[in-house]
């Protein structure tokens, strides 16, 4: 059996994204969690430009190894 969560969070200032941020990297590199069937566990972190009508731009990938 595997626990997966899935988030999507969107916030209006880009210092409170970078806060969560952090703190989500800092909690996975603490944590024993591992990939399982060769799925990595990773968090995405991107600008996103549909309210302008554009595409997302990643800013940064973090994969638990």
């Amino acid at each position: 059996m595997i626990y997966r969560i899935k988030v999507d969070l969107m916030f209006p200032y880009k210092s409170d994204s970078d806060d969560v941020w952090a703190a989500l990297k800092n909690y996975l590199r603490q944590k024993n969690i591992r990939g399982i069937a060769e799925e990595k566990s990773y968090i995405d972190y991107h600008l996103c430009g549909h309210d302008d009508g554009k595409p997302c731009d990643t800013i940064e990938h973090f994969e638990k190894e």
